[in-house]
C-alpha cells in the first residue's frame, strides 16, 4: 500500500496568504528560454518530457485546457513552479511543484502555492494536492497555506 495525504483548502477564508507581486502565470511562448533553463537543473532538455508529469509546451496548445502553470519569477529566472489541474467541476489540483536546487527552503513554493490556492477558492472551487506521504517538504508548504490534511492508503 502507498500511503498519501490528501491536502484540502474550501474556502478563501480558511487561506493563509503568501502574497508577492514575483509569482504570475507562465506564457509557454514569452516565457519559454526561462522554461528552458529551469528545466535543464532537473536533466530536461525537451520540455515534452514528463519529469513534471506533463507537456508544458501544451498548456496554451488547441486543446482544451486542463491546466495552468504558475511560477515565482526574480528578474529573468524562474525559482519555483507548480500548476493547477482542473480535476473536477468542484476540485482544482495543485500539483506538479519543483524549486530551483539553489533556491529551496526560502518560500517560494509556498507563495507559489497561495497563489494557485487563492486562484483555485475564487473560481469557486476546493483546492486540493496530494502527497506521499514521506514528501515533508510538501506538506510544510500546504500546512503554511492552511491546507487540512486526510491520510489514505492507495
Amino acid at each position: 500500500m502507498n500511503e498519501t495525504y490528501i491536502c484540502k483548502l474550501d474556502s478563501i477564508e480558511q487561506l493563509i496568504p503568501h502574497e508577492t507581486d514575483k509569482v504570475r502565470w507562465i506564457d509557454t511562448i514569452s516565457d519559454l528560454d526561462m522554461l528552458r533553463a529551469y528545466c535543464e537543473w532537473f536533466d530536461v532538455v525537451d520540455l515534452k518530457e514528463d519529469y513534471f508529469g506533463f507537456d508544458i509546451t501544451k498548456q496554451f496548445g488547441t486543446e482544451q485546457r486542463k491546466w495552468r502553470v504558475c511560477a515565482y519569477i526574480d528578474g529573468s529566472e524562474i525559482l519555483s513552479l507548480a500548476r493547477v489541474k482542473f480535476v473536477s467541476e468542484q476540485e482544482w489540483e495543485i500539483s506538479a511543484g519543483s524549486t530551483h536546487p539553489h533556491y529551496r527552503g526560502r518560500g517560494y513554493m509556498t507563495a507559489v502555492a497561495s497563489f494557485l490556492a487563492k486562484y483555485i477558492l475564487e473560481n469557486h472551487k476546493r483546492a486540493i494536492c496530494c502527497t506521499n506521504i514521506g514528501n515533508v517538504a510538501a506538506q510544510k508548504v500546504m500546512h503554511q497555506i492552511g491546507m487540512v490534511f486526510e491520510r489514505i492508503e492507495l
